[in-house]
């Protein structure tokens, strides 16, 4: 992952070792929640550089938290919303049954819209 000044003139190598990251979180500490697509896999990379594997998931493409830092992921592996608990770190499939679900945002009530693009729709997941 490379980071580029506002004026595009410098690049840096924020961090190595992914596969195919699709997908990126901000969170309100300044980590980056990464979706890993080839890697299978959901990275948290913490301000100091560090790269901590958050969880095990069949190729995730896009990843948001909401404010009590539960992770949502959609993953064309298994075409599935997934829900990692701030809780227990469990892992819960939200939604099922969609293809190629890549896309994913919070909408201004905090529900969830997701490109279920296989489908040829959006979907909102009522999450408050």
């Amino acid at each position: 992952m490379l980071a580029v000044s506002a004026d595009g003139r410098s690049v840096r190598q924020l961090a190595s070792g992914l596969a195919r990251p699709t997908g990126a979180w901000a969170e309100a500490d300044g980590s980056l929640l990464i979706a890993d697509e080839n890697g299978n896999a959901v990275g948290r990379l913490h301000p100091d550089g560090t790269l901590e594997q958050v969880a095990s998931l069949p190729i995730p493409d896009d990843v948001v938290a909401d404010s009590n830092g539960n992770i949502f992921v959609a993953a064309i592996g298994d075409n599935a919303i997934h829900v990692i608990s701030a809780q227990n770190n469990q892992d819960i499939v939200l939604v099922g049954g969609l293809i190629d679900p890549q896309g994913i945002i919070f909408d201004a009530d905090g529900n969830l819209i997701v490109t279920d693009s296989g489908n040829h729709q959006l979907i909102k997941i009522l999450i408050h």
